[in-house]
């Protein structure tokens, strides 16, 4: 069955149980869904590209191509349930308040390299 997208809680408990999260997005700019997998302990496959690739290369995520078959992403299918990955426990994944501290901190640090170059 769905559940209601406003039941969060329902949400979180079902996320929980999963024995696998997948996420074969072609594109992620930040992949949310998947880093909430990660934070609850989750495994989870992803597609090696994009923002989601910084998660197979960290460990966190087992990886596809992008181009990969129906019988290639069954065989990482299967990987990912047999092959265990850093737990979230592990590791420090940033909050919302950390990455725009990050992002404020790249605009200020632009902002400042134009106004030197423009004297």
């Amino acid at each position: 069955g769905s559940l209601p997208p406003d039941d969060r809680a329902a949400m979180g408990d079902l996320l929980r149980r999963a024995a696998l999260v997948i996420s074969l997005s072609s594109f992620e700019s930040q992949g949310i869904g998947i880093g909430e997998a990660i934070a609850l302990g989750r495994p989870a496959l992803v597609t090696n590209a994009t923002a989601l690739a910084e998660l197979v290369e960290r460990g966190l995520a087992h990886g596809a191509p992008p181009d990969s078959t129906p019988e290639e992403t069954a065989r990482a299918i299967q990987r990912a349930l047999e092959v265990p990955l850093l737990r979230a426990h592990n590791v420090a994944l940033p909050t919302w308040d950390d990455c725009a501290a990050d992002l404020a901190a790249l605009y200020r640090r632009e902002v400042g390299m134009l106004r030197r170059a423009r004297g």
